[in-house]
């Protein structure tokens, strides 16, 4: 996955959070939270996150009223917004763990995948501050959990481990180092992916390989064994996948 790809990426869903939908959004946030009224775009608000301008507890306020919208209603152009505003330190963390894996569009899609994740596990009562840190941090621990699992079905190597000890909380490129989940519950998770399933005519195969290695937690490469297909076959399979029930839940607002 080139960087002129990622780019092309983060440019698209700057393009989404500028549809009509989107800005309806925002400005229903603005009409009950106060600490997102100065920013007429989300990408105002977007470019002075990422711009290191906000301190902590701004940062907190503007990420507890996003973070809301997903824990009560599981509105995707929340989540867009959200993967647009970490999206320097994602990928700060992409450049710096290259060398997990050998497929740089499995790491990248791995990254984006724990990150959405610990979206939809956040609640924002537990934590009321230092949001930022607690999200990236949760990200890179699910991260590094996933490639020990995968090192030591590989190979039964140990994993490499950090070259610092140093949490990880990025939201923008020069703060210090630091499919899909798409709904709150597996449950929910589920019902989504039935009616994709439903409405593109999907393989069964697809629907395994993402529900067995997503929400079950398998191993790809066992999920790939059962199924007849190769380990590199399989990791391409499921990103194919994995674009695909990402933009049916957009289409759908699921």
């Amino acid at each position: 996955m080139s960087t002129s790809w990622r780019r092309g990426e983060y440019r698209r869903l700057l393009r989404e959070l500028a549809t009509p939908k989107s800005r309806r959004l925002l400005q229903r946030l603005q009409w009950d939270r106060e600490a997102l009224r100065a920013f007429a775009t989300w990408e105002n608000l977007i470019d002075f996150m990422q711009a290191g301008e906000a301190d902590e507890s701004d940062q907190d306020r503007i990420l507890r009223s996003i973070l809301a919208e997903v824990e009560q209603r599981g509105d995707p152009t929340a989540r867009t917004a959200l993967l647009a505003l970490f999206w320097p330190g994602l990928a700060k963390v992409f450049r710096q763990r290259r060398r997990w894996d050998r497929d740089p569009d499995e790491l990248w899609s791995t990254i984006t995948w724990v990150f959405l994740r610990a979206i939809s596990k956040f609640r924002t009562a537990r934590r009321p501050e230092r949001i930022a840190s607690k999200l990236i941090n949760d990200a890179y621990r699910d991260l590094h959990r996933e490639y020990r699992r995968r090192w030591r079905f590989q190979n039964g190597t140990k994993p490499l481990e950090d070259e610092d000890g140093d949490e990880v909380h990025a939201i923008g490129s020069t703060a210090p180092d630091p499919a899909i989940a798409l709904v709150e519950s597996r449950h929910d998770s589920l019902s989504v992916i039935r009616a994709w399933a439903e409405a593109t005519q999907a393989s069964q195969v697809d629907v395994e390989l993402v529900v067995r290695t997503r929400l079950l937690d398998e191993l790809l490469a066992d999920v790939a064994e059962d199924l007849g297909l190769g380990y590199e076959a399989a990791k391409k399979r499921r990103q194919r996948t994995e674009a695909s029930l990402q933009s049916f839940a957009n289409r759908r607002n699921l």
